[in-house]
């Protein structure tokens, strides 16, 4: 589990300077001096977790989805378009492998398009690419912004799965 600089520093978090190796998917190792904290996370039920992090210099960014495309896909699954994750920016906390109990899970798939229910922020997201007839849509969502609900205001936007982060661990 990663977390930005501006995260720890915007919550204050008091944390030990250690030495992490870290190893990306398909690059050799590196030593990096680095701070590791200890984060609480609010969960959808009311329950909360503490995870160890650690600071990395940068996390993933990713652009918001189009108004259109979030109605055409509420309608599509049957659900409210208020009720999809539309995380804009650049993440703050990547919950990693050592928490997949925390990772979305996904609900259907349909016509190449997934459908996720998350335990952070909003309950749904969605992955997939589909074709139609003017060209392909990509639809992706890196991280889910945990902002919009009352307990969520000590929080910050997150990467389930960490896809195009950098480093990938």
């Amino acid at each position: 589990t990663f977390v930005s600089p501006s995260f720890a520093r915007k919550r204050t978090l008091n944390g030990t300077q250690v030495e992490l190796d870290l190893t990306t998917l398909g690059h050799c190792g590196k030593r990096l001096q680095t701070r590791e904290y200890v984060v609480t996370v609010h969960l959808n039920n009311g329950s909360t977790r503490t995870l160890r992090a650690y600071e990395i210099p940068r996390l993933t960014v990713t652009k918001p989805h189009l108004e259109n495309d979030l109605s055409k896909f509420a309608k599509f699954f049957g659900i409210k378009k208020s009720q999809i994750n539309n995380a804009a920016g650049e993440a703050s906390l990547l919950i990693g492998a050592r928490h997949l109990d925390l990772h979305p899970k996904l609900v259907k798939v349909k016509d190449g398009i997934g459908l996720y229910l998350s335990n952070l922020g909003l309950p749904y997201w969605l992955v997939g690419t589909t074709s139609t007839s003017t060209g392909v849509t990509q639809v992706d969502a890196n991280f889910v912004d945990a902002h919009p609900r009352d307990f969520f205001t000590n929080w910050a936007m997150t990467d389930h799965l960490g896809l195009n982060t950098e480093p990938r661990c």
